[in-house]
């Protein structure tokens, strides 16, 4: 390969986009090419946000990329990250593959401005759900295809572009953007899928025929995206699996409960030394249960008591009763032992008949899920 090469020399970014890609630029295109001088051109993607200088061997070389070995070579070379899930990481901005079910309309597949959704959190985050930019369809869309060609058309292909966040951040934001995406998008749908499943992942929406829209204040972030990540998979879980991802959520919000808990004690002058350590070590002996205490205590109200009362999931509408039943509930999904399995919760493939059982179970866990992320994981 000529990394170099004449043909392309005086040429400007323009001319060399147009030979090298079929690109034409106008005001509609989500990147563009710009000569600095006789070595150097700036490519600026206007999808991704940010821009970098570049050669007209490396132009060439992504020009030649068609396979996933080229597209980790050239990757390799110039410092971008492939992910396994079929996305990438560059500059600070990460783009994953992302199914909605209210996808942009195609007319405006080549406005990318009037494609793109935005948001943005407290601590200055920004996502946005698009079409894939062009080097997301270069490096993962189109090397992808030559090895399966039922994949959708890269072009088409929705993404979620995050910028300003770290490599080994880039999951735990995009879990963030998920689940904000998922509560403030008017009841849009949305997943996460690996770019080699996209045709089996197909999402439906009575509301499709309206427009994707979204807020356009600052909406809260968290430093403990796991908790978020665990409701994101309860919601796309059957109610088994769902309840237990809900109890991590909560079970999230232990630390900040118990903590409070004993820098009360701390604080209290006429708690002799000896009391705050008998007080802490039984405290440990019963740190779930006294977690799962304080979290629904703090959370709960007496519509969410009377609903679970109500759907026969406790014996009376109150606290210490709705504590038993989620502790006992979660140990049964969680602490099956050999011998026992009949009498634990078995996640049959088929409903047993507790179908309607499972599903109170887990509307209701998701409803104290949901109330612990707002009280004490996002801010």
């Amino acid at each position: 390969m000529a990394f170099y090469p004449k043909d392309l020399d005086g040429k400007s970014g323009p001319e060399i986009a147009e030979a090298l890609f079929g690109e034409t630029f106008d005001e509609t295109s989500s990147w563009s090419l710009m000569r600095l001088d006789e070595k150097f051109l700036e490519w600026t993607d206007h999808r991704l946000g940010v821009a970098w200088r570049t050669t007209s061997g490396s132009l060439i070389a992504l020009q030649e990329v068609s396979s996933p070995k080229d597209a980790q070579e050239f990757c390799a070379r110039n410092k971008i990250a492939l992910l396994p899930e079929g996305a990438l990481h560059y500059r600070g901005v990460a783009e994953f593959p992302i199914v909605c079910s209210r996808p942009p309309p195609l007319s405006t597949i080549t406005g990318f401005n009037a494609s793109e959704v935005r948001l943005h959190t407290r601590s200055g985050i920004e996502a946005k759900i698009g079409y894939s930019s062009f080097l997301f369809q270069k490096l993962v869309g189109w090397p992808l295809q030559e090895d399966n060609p039922d994949l959708p058309d890269p072009e088409t292909t929705t993404t979620l572009v995050l910028r300003t966040v770290d490599r080994a951040d880039a999951h735990l934001v995009a879990e963030l953007a998920l689940y904000l995406l998922r509560e403030n998008a008017g009841g849009a749908r949305f997943v996460f899928s690996r770019y080699r499943d996209l045709p089996g992942r197909p999402l439906t929406d009575p509301d499709s025929g309206s427009a994707l829209t979204l807020p356009t204040d600052s909406l809260p972030d968290t430093a403990r995206a796991e908790a978020l990540a665990f409701f994101n998979r309860a919601e796309e879980g059957d109610p088994i699996a769902g309840f237990l991802y809900y109890y991590r959520v909560v079970e999230a919000c232990f630390e900040d409960v118990l903590g409070a808990l004993v820098r009360g004690w701390r604080a209290d002058v006429s708690i002799p030394d000896v009391d705050f350590l008998t007080r802490v070590r039984k405290l440990k002996d019963q740190e779930d249960t006294t977690g799962l205490r304080l979290v629904l205590s703090a959370i709960v109200d007496q519509a969410l008591l009377d609903d679970a009362h109500n759907n026969g999931l406790i014996p009376a509408a109150g606290v210490d009763d709705l504590v038993t039943g989620v502790y006992q509930r979660r140990n049964s999904v969680a602490h099956g032992r050999r011998g026992q399995h009949r009498e634990v919760l078995v996640p049959f493939a088929f409903s047993a008949g507790r179908d309607a059982h499972d599903r109170a179970w887990s509307r209701v866990m998701r409803s104290l899920a949901s109330r612990a992320i707002g009280r004490y994981i996002l801010v």
